[in-house]
C-alpha cells in the first residue's frame, strides 16, 4: 500500500522524508499509510474516501464534460432538423429555440473543459458546469451538471485558481 503526502495528496515513498511535489515534511504523518489528510486544518482526519488523487476525478470529469459536449451537439442539430422539417411556423420556430438552448449546454461544457485542462478558474468551471446542466432544460442534464461541478468543487486542490 502506497503512502500519500498529508499536504498535497501526492503519491511517496515509504522511506521518503519530504514530498517530492509539495515539499511538506513527511515523517510525522498524521495520517494512516494509503489515505491522506486534505481538509487543509492538519486533524489527520481524511476527508477523502472514494478517490485518492485529484487529477483521477478531473480526468473523469473531462471526459464526461466531452460526452456532454457531443450529446449537446447532437441534441441541438437533432432539435434544428427536427424544427426545420416541420411545416408547422410555432413549433419550428419552439424547435429552433431549444436548439439554441442546446448549443448553449455544449458551448458552456466547453468552457469548463478547457478549464479544466488548463487547472485554471474554478469557481468559472464550477458556473459554466451547472449553466450547461440547466440550458440543456432537462432534469437529467441538471443533475450531471451539478454532480460534474460537485466533483470539480471537492477537488478545489487541482486547481491553481
Amino acid at each position: 500500500m502506497a503512502n500519500y503526502c498529508p499536504k498535497c495528496g501526492n503519491t511517496v515513498g515509504f522511506d521518503d522524508s519530504f514530498c517530492p511535489k509539495c515539499g511538506a515534511r513527511l515523517d510525522s504523518q498524521e495520517s494512516e499509510p494509503g489515505t491522506y489528510n486534505n481538509n487543509g486544518y492538519g486533524s489527520g482526519y481524511n476527508t477523502r474516501t472514494f478517490y485518492k488523487d485529484s487529477s483521477e476525478i478531473m480526468h473523469i470529469v473531462l471526459i464526461l464534460t466531452g460526452l456532454w459536449v457531443v450529446m449537446s451537439l447532437i441534441g441541438g442539430l437533432f432539435m434544428l432538423f427536427v424544427g426545420i422539417g416541420v411545416n408547422v411556423p410555432m413549433f419550428t420556430m419552439v424547435a429552433g429555440g431549444s436548439s439554441l438552448f442546446y448549443f448553449a449546454a455544449a458551448v458552456l461544457a466547453i468552457i469548463a473543459a478547457v478549464n479544466i485542462e488548463k487547472h485554471t478558474n474554478r469557481v468559472l468551471t464550477l458556473v459554466m458546469l451547472v449553466a450547461s446542466g440547466f440550458a440543456a432544460s432537462s432534469f437529467l442534464s441538471i443533475v450531471i451538471g451539478c454532480v460534474m461541478a460537485y466533483l470539480v468543487y471537492d477537488a478545489r486542490d487541482y486547481f491553481t485558481s
